[in-house]
C-alpha cells in the first residue's frame, strides 16, 4: 500500500503547519521510520525530537481515531 510507504511525509507536512524546526520535523516522522526498519523507538533526550514524536502521536490519535 503507497500511503504506509509515505506516511513519514504527510507527519512532516502536518508538524510543519506547527513548527519550522528540523528536530520536531525529524521527530514527527522518527516512529515511523523506525516501523519501517523494524525498530522500537525509545524516548527522545532531545526536546525538540520527543516534541516532534509527540505530534505524530498526536496526530495518529486525530487521523486513525486512536
Amino acid at each position: 500500500m503507497l500511503s504506509a510507504g509515505v506516511n513519514f511525509f504527510g507527519h512532516a507536512a502536518v508538524a510543519s503547519w506547527h513548527a519550522d524546526d528540523g528536530g520536531w520535523l525529524l521527530g514527527a516522522m522518527l516512529p515511523d521510520f523506525a516501523s519501517m526498519i523494524g525498530a522500537r523507538l525509545d524516548a527522545q533526550p532531545d526536546p525538540r525530537l520527543a516534541a516532534g514524536v509527540a505530534h505524530h502521536h498526536a496526530t495518529d490519535a486525530a487521523f486513525h481515531h486512536r
